[in-house]
């Protein structure tokens, strides 16, 4: 089945997500491919079963979805038709209920039809080694930023502060990415995102 290849570029693209995490603007590169790549998992799966009912819908069809179900009542196929229905349900239950899912989905639209998505950068820092139960504190910064320069300019501030005599311990710092607007880590979130994809297909193979 295609949809297993996909699965794995999708798994690529997560895994260049991981790569890229301190490195702008590839980050952004490596999650306008996971949203494209992630989302095109339900329609091919699509296609998958379109030809394993036998359905002669041409490559170039541009609303499978519509072309799927009129081929089902066409040909009377009865179970076609339950897993469209089923196919249905489960992806409005995804796009509707699941919060990452929903996000996930709507940004991969805005992604190809509007603007590139972009994360959000926040540097986690705290002197010295974070004690447990102490929080580090959050340093919001533009997507351009140059990760490199600011370690650089605040090493150089603390350097000065100990030439000044002042007491500095070590800087531990932690970059972490957020879905533009929301509270969401970027790789988790996308890791979910995947799972929910993956158990989409998996289901769909308990169904016919």
């Amino acid at each position: 089945m295609y949809v297993e290849d996909k699965i794995k570029e999708v798994e690529y693209n997560l895994n260049q997500i991981k790569v890229n995490y301190e490195r702008f603007p590839e980050i952004q590169h490596s999650f306008s491919n996971f949203l494209s790549s992630a989302n095109s998992i339900p329609d091919i799966l699509l296609s998958d079963f379109a030809t394993k009912f036998n359905m002669k819908i041409p490559l170039e069809i541009k609303s499978l979805r519509e072309r799927f179900q009129k081929e089902s009542f066409r040909e009377n196929n009865s179970d076609a038709k339950k897993f469209y229905s089923w196919f249905i349900a489960k992806y409005d239950s995804i796009k509707k209920k699941d919060e990452i899912g929903s996000l996930l989905i709507g940004k991969r639209h805005v992604n190809i039809h509007r603007k590139p998505e972009s994360p959000s950068l926040t540097t986690l820092f705290t002197f010295g080694k974070p004690k447990e139960g102490m929080p580090y504190m959050k340093m919001t910064l533009k997507n351009n930023t140059d990760l490199d320069q600011l370690k650089s300019t605040l090493s150089t501030g603390f350097n000065d502060m100990q030439k000044m005599g002042g007491v500095v311990p070590p800087l531990m710092a932690k970059v972490e990415w957020m879905i533009e607007g929301t509270d969401l880590e970027l790789f988790q979130s996308c890791e979910y995102f995947l799972s929910l994809m993956k158990k989409f297909v998996s289901e769909a193979n308990e169904i016919v």
